[in-house]
């Protein structure tokens, strides 16, 4: 990673590295957890930066994606993000075309990047135009990626770059948005941003949390008691990592906004990457880090595989390929989805009393009935409107007449079988 990029990174990240130490001694060895899916990342090396795949009990990574822009001066990928539905993984990547020929100024073109999970290949990498998104979240509850421009909350299409405003961030003062969390589960995004400190400095952060249903619905914010730029979510826990003066990991309280230690990540003077990940099945949050060896001089990359369950234990394991500076997201295994499996849960649903209209269930699975016939004659873009169409009607039904957690479960397995039609 040439210097150049180094800055840009660090401007776009507000990552500010200093000269590191080695680990404090609180992490404590353990046995990690096997993973139940896999765990991808964007490592930087000497040679550029990659998407790999990440062994998170060894540390070792195997490239999947060469995200080297052919001709560019220089080329910085960030904000992993993936749809488990569809074996699609998204990132931004900044790319300096040139340089102003009055001042020198580095000219910039900021790229929504769509890779596929499984081969590796770039499907595309459009370009915004104008404004662009800062950061980017996919949410699988509503099947839209997300993004930050720092005074909006925006929706962004993958195909095309193109961004369409959704919520408006309260922002009177210019500060920054750092980072964003999304619960598929509840249907919320969630947004870290500096807190205005006034005449004294109070070194904390507001979380302000976005229904991902409703356009424009956004919360007032609760104030963190630290300064958490980095948030994440692992199943019902909203986290964060501390910036000062140690770098620990830490649950949020949604309503107050008070923080409690989970596990100590480092001191002030470690480096962690920007992006976090977490697996909810095996209650494990993964962090990498990189720390220096004052003996040897050499600098130490490694992941962290926090277990939830277990405050203040910790698994370190050594990076192979590179530090994981721009991104980790863990992507759990895709179920097989059928149309009659389905069929199958909508009846089970109601069965169960997750459904709690029989005249809603009825309706859902004539939807599904004329998709699964369309796909037998192999109209897929008639199964494909089906499906939106139950999609939808499950969506307006969420939280009603449908569970919130089944409502997420059947919209997911619906958009697997859009994806897989034959």
């Amino acid at each position: 990673m040439g210097m150049f990029g180094s800055r840009v990174r660090r401007i776009l990240q507000f990552v500010v590295a200093a000269v590191v130490v080695l680990l404090p001694v609180a992490m404590q060895p353990a046995t990690a957890a096997a993973a139940s899916g896999t765990l991808y990342g964007i490592s930087g090396t000497a040679a550029g930066q990659d998407v790999v795949t990440i062994d998170p009990i060894s540390g070792a990574e195997i490239q999947l994606t060469d995200l080297t822009v052919p001709g560019a001066i220089d080329a910085q990928s960030s904000n992993l993000t993936a749809d488990p539905a569809t074996h699609r993984l998204f990132l931004i990547r900044t790319v300096v075309t040139g340089f102003d020929p009055t001042y020198g100024f580095p000219i910039f073109e900021f790229q929504v990047v769509t890779i596929n999970a499984l081969s590796g290949a770039i499907t595309s990498s459009p370009a915004f135009s104008g404004m662009f998104a800062q950061s980017i979240k996919f949410d699988t509850a509503s099947g839209s990626l997300f993004g930050i421009t720092q005074t909006q909350v925006v929706k962004v299409d993958p195909a095309t770059a193109a961004i369409t405003p959704f919520a408006s961030i309260p922002n009177p003062y210019g500060v920054y948005v750092y980072s964003m969390a999304v619960d598929s589960a509840s249907h919320t995004l969630y947004l870290s941003q500096e807190d205005v400190s006034g005449s004294v400095e109070t070194n904390s952060t507001r979380i302000y949390s976005v229904n991902t249903l409703v356009s424009g619905s956004i919360s007032t914010g609760v104030v963190t008691d630290n300064a958490v730029r980095q948030i994440g979510v692992d199943g019902a826990l909203l986290y964060g990592i501390t910036e000062c003066c140690a770098h620990n990991l830490v649950g949020i309280d949604k309503s107050s906004g008070v923080t409690s230690q989970i596990a100590q990540v480092g001191d002030s003077s470690t480096i962690v990457g920007f992006g976090t990940a977490a697996d909810p099945t095996t209650n494990t949050i993964f962090v990498s880090i990189e720390t220096n060896d004052p003996v040897t001089g050499a600098f130490n990359n490694e992941l962290l595989d926090i277990d939830v369950s277990s405050p203040g234990v910790s698994t370190t394991a050594p990076l192979t390929a590179g530090f994981t500076d721009d991104g980790l997201v863990f992507v759990p295994p895709a179920p097989i989805i059928t149309p009659q499996s389905i069929a199958n849960d909508v009846n089970a649903a109601l069965a169960g009393g997750k459904i709690t209209n029989a005249g809603v269930a009825r309706s859902l699975l004539a939807e599904l009935s004329a998709a699964a016939n369309a796909r037998l004659r192999g109209q897929c873009t008639t199964a494909a409107n089906d499906y939106q169409a139950f999609i939808k009607d499950v969506q307006a039904q969420s939280g009603k007449l449908i569970e919130a957690a089944t409502a997420n479960q059947l919209i997911s397995e619906a958009r697997i079988l859009i994806a897989s039609c034959p």
